[in-house]
């Protein structure tokens, strides 16, 4: 199988038919695998997914011209995207695996006077109202992360909101996202990079798994957490983890951002061992050098 598309979507697929057996590789337009995580989370999946015999090429797409059938399956080219190289792949399949768009169109929406569409998504405040009174979306058809623990909690928000509760607004910076595939990913909050973009000074710290007793007991080590953090105040930007059961540890950090918490408050809090959460108390000591079991 042939795979266009590393986000989310696209190496839960790679991952689930390498672990089938198949042959798999990869097709990226952009210049990592899995371009809207962390750049070292990016680096390191990478890094096992090519371990695990699953090609990449990224900063490349497929030459649809050079697509043919053969009596196995298909023939084509994969071209980079800058540069003149091209790697001939076979496959028995190509999945198209670049992404999804709101299905608003048709549906009669555009009739409906003060509703406002960008690109398909229906415009919406923090509390879920449209433009229209008393009407309120959800969901995939709304800017933000299209999951489904989002979409619950944009139901809530709005149904209280309805309902005159003055509930806390949804702020999509506290999302918690999650990719299944091997290792896993689970990420809240801002990646290094948008954190300097956004014009903070950041201190880092990760915390490798092969480092952690729990991680050696089922057998799981590659992978890390990493805590973004303000350098002024300590306060957390972001989280990020991949290996074991990162979704599973995304709680302790959200919490702690909605709580506008540190890392350091983080280091303070003893976790159990051995667990594999032993892994964000580590990160978050490491955001200040003093990791202990490195």
């Amino acid at each position: 199988m042939t795979i266009v598309g590393a986000g989310a979507i696209g190496v839960e697929w790679a991952s689930m038919y390498r672990d089938f057996g198949s042959e798999v590789t990869l097709v990226e337009f952009l210049d990592r695998v899995v371009p809207l995580e962390d750049a070292d989370v990016s680096k390191e999946l990478n890094r096992i997914f090519r371990k695990r015999g699953i090609g990449i090429h990224t900063s490349s797409t497929i030459d649809t011209d050079s697509i043919q059938r053969t009596d196995g399956g298909l023939k084509f080219a994969v071209a980079a995207r800058e540069g003149d190289k091209r790697t001939d792949v076979e496959a028995d399949i190509i999945l198209v695996a670049v992404g999804r768009r709101p299905l608003t169109e048709g549906i009669g929406l555009e009739e409906l006077g003060g509703l406002e569409l960008d690109r398909g998504y229906v415009k919406v405040d923090e509390y879920m109202r449209t433009g229209v009174e008393h009407l309120y979306a959800i969901g995939d058809i709304v800017p933000g992360y299209a999951l489904a623990h989002v979409a619950a909690h944009e139901s809530v928000v709005a149904v209280e909101t309805i309902a005159g509760k003055n509930p806390e607004p949804v702020k999509m910076q506290l999302m918690p996202r999650v990719t299944f595939c091997r290792p896993q990913i689970g990420s809240v909050g801002m990646t290094e990079a948008e954190a300097k973009e956004a014009g903070h000074e950041v201190k880092t710290g990760s915390f490798p798994f092969r480092a952690l007793g729990k991680a050696t007991i089922v057998g799981d080590i590659d992978g890390f957490a990493k805590f973004v953090t303000d350098a002024a105040t300590g306060r957390i930007l972001g989280a990020h983890v991949i290996g074991p059961h990162a979704g599973d540890l995304l709680p302790e950090p959200v919490f702690a951002m909605l709580a506008e918490g540190t890392a350091e408050e983080i280091a303070m809090s003893v976790h159990a061992h051995p667990t594999l959460p032993e892994v964000l108390v580590e990160a978050a000591l490491a955001v200040d050098g003093a990791a202990v079991h490195v």
